[in-house]
């Protein structure tokens, strides 16, 4: 069974979750999708766009606000279409304003789930719940914008 790490939240994805705090658009998480590239120690994800080697993507079959900053993504990934086996190094969740699509969050795995290819008889699948927390905005922030709104 893999291991993946904290999602993190990608400078496109802050940029739209910021958007959707401001009232100008509604977020609709489009797909996710599984990468069997192996990002190296210290890579900035943040700063991601697209992830590489793409073998899957999904909609994602449930989508829920568990509570006042976490949102809880389940996608399932299943090798129906898998003729070679490859590791699930990454799950990517890419949201939309409506009219953008971008790579909102990154998983990334210490310990990779190793994807089947499919043997014809019995399919086998990966669920995965991915959970984004969207930190609320201090109160002291908001004082200063309205303090130089007001200038």
């Amino acid at each position: 069974m893999g291991v993946y790490k904290k999602a993190v939240i990608t400078e496109a994805g802050e940029a739209l979750a910021a958007r959707a705090v401001s009232g100008e658009v509604t977020i609709q998480f489009s797909h996710a999708g599984t990468s069997s590239y192996a990002y190296s120690e210290g890579t900035n994800l943040k700063k991601l766009t697209e992830l590489q080697d793409v073998k899957q993507t999904v909609i994602p079959s449930n989508v829920q606000i568990a509570n006042d900053t976490l949102i809880s993504i389940r996608t399932m990934f299943d090798n129906s279409e898998i003729t070679q086996e490859y590791l699930i190094q990454n799950v990517g969740i890419y949201a939309s304003d409506g009219e953008t699509e971008i790579l909102f969050a990154v998983c990334q795995a210490t310990t990779p789930d190793q994807m089947p290819a499919f043997n014809g008889v019995a399919p086998s699948s990966f669920i995965y719940n991915v959970q984004i927390s969207i930190a609320p905005v201090s109160y002291t922030h908001l004082r200063a914008h309205e303090t130089l709104a007001n200038l």
